[in-house]
């Protein structure tokens, strides 16, 4: 009825009705922001996880790309960031090796080149001696011999000079290092 509304005190409504609305909206805005602050700490921590460990990686890789075969990657977890760490070790100790290979390939090499310069300079200068002690060949057969000895102990030094190249070349890789990091697992 009218006359009993007109008892009740109207503020007296108005803060039972506004007083637990307007708590309510308090503990909800409160609430969404702890969701808030969560879901960005969360975050972060994800991707920190995925960041750090993906910055060593790609270090190390710009460092073998480089050249430098003695840098290793830290494998930190056995997830697929990890396998891709192992991966990339792997990538360079094959690496390593094969740069080993060829530097003993390019060693063997000069050494038969050497060798075989070192019996034709040896054998012409021997049989020349020979040969104009006995006075048993013709001089235009003898001047062709030495001519001939003289083209292969040139095509030999060239060999020689573009293997001591490559050799240079594969020296600029490094290969050796004092192998002392630790594996961090999580």
């Amino acid at each position: 009825p009218a006359e009993y509304v007109k008892k009740v005190d109207g503020a007296k409504i108005n803060s039972a009705i506004k007083n637990p609305v307007s708590d309510l909206r308090n503990r909800m805005i409160l609430l969404l922001l702890v969701v808030f602050a969560s879901i960005v700490g969360a975050f972060i921590m994800f991707a920190k996880d995925i960041v750090s460990p993906m910055d060593n990686i790609v270090e190390a890789t710009k460092k073998i790309a480089g050249g430098d075969l003695t840098v290793t990657v830290p494998v930190m977890s056995d997830d697929e960031i990890g396998q891709i760490a192992t991966l990339i070790n792997d990538m360079n100790i094959n690496l390593q090796d094969m740069i080993m290979q060829i530097r003993q390939e390019v060693a063997r090499h000069k050494n038969k080149i050497q060798e075989a310069t070192d019996k034709i300079t040896f054998i012409s200068q021997k049989s020349a001696d020979e040969i104009l002690k006995n006075k048993k060949m013709k001089i235009s057969d003898f001047r062709k011999m030495i001519k001939l000895s003289g083209d292969v102990v040139k095509l030999l030094d060239t060999m020689l000079i573009d293997l001591g190249a490559l050799d240079t070349f594969v020296k600029l890789y490094k290969t050796y290092s004092a192998h002392t990091e630790i594996d961090q697992k999580e």
